[in-house]
């Protein structure tokens, strides 16, 4: 039998004077959106998704699809 699997991420950048927990927190968060958002997504935390990255909606048909968003 195939077996099938897929992957959430959520990822955030550390920040000066960000705390540890501070930035686990943030990653957590933007992993429960990608979870959210369906499966084999990448997501970026709320305020790395600001910085210029891309936003830009994959499809999640294939996967190595990706979505980076808010």
């Amino acid at each position: 039998a195939e077996r099938g699997y897929t992957c959430s991420a959520g990822l955030a950048e550390a920040q000066w004077g960000e705390t540890a927990e501070a930035l686990l927190e943030r990653a957590d968060a933007a992993l429960y959106r990608a979870k959210d958002q369906g499966r084999n997504r990448v997501v970026l935390s709320d305020r790395d998704a600001g910085r210029g990255a891309p936003r830009r909606r994959a499809s999640t048909d294939s996967p190595s699809s990706i979505t980076a968003s808010a």
